[in-house]
């Protein structure tokens, strides 16, 4: 009997180490959640058209001929809805940065 209890106390011993030590980092979520609700904010701040393509891009991870696609939309004008909201993306974010 005790040779059964020592060897499940050495294997849970051995379970112990093997697992990895993943403890949330409550902080890093909490930057993670209020720069989510930056971005989607800023999203909300773009024409139709260029939030719709980048947030097919990131969200679902659609390539731009994929989007295009979606959208029945020329690739090219995609592509211009993407950089140019990703232009302005990038300022209205910088300009919530410096207040």
């Amino acid at each position: 009997m005790r040779s059964v209890q020592a060897q499940q106390n050495r294997d849970f011993a051995e379970g112990l180490k093997q697992a990895p030590e993943v403890e949330p980092d409550i902080q890093t979520e909490a930057l993670n959640h209020v720069e989510a609700i930056r971005l989607n904010t800023a999203l909300k701040g773009l024409p139709a058209e260029q939030a719709r393509a980048i947030a097919m891009a990131y969200y679902q991870d659609l390539s731009h001929s994929e989007i295009a696609a979606a959208l029945s939309t020329p690739l090219g004008t995609v592509k211009s809805r993407i950089r140019d909201g990703m232009k302005r993306l990038r300022a209205q974010l910088e300009v919530n940065d410096a207040r």
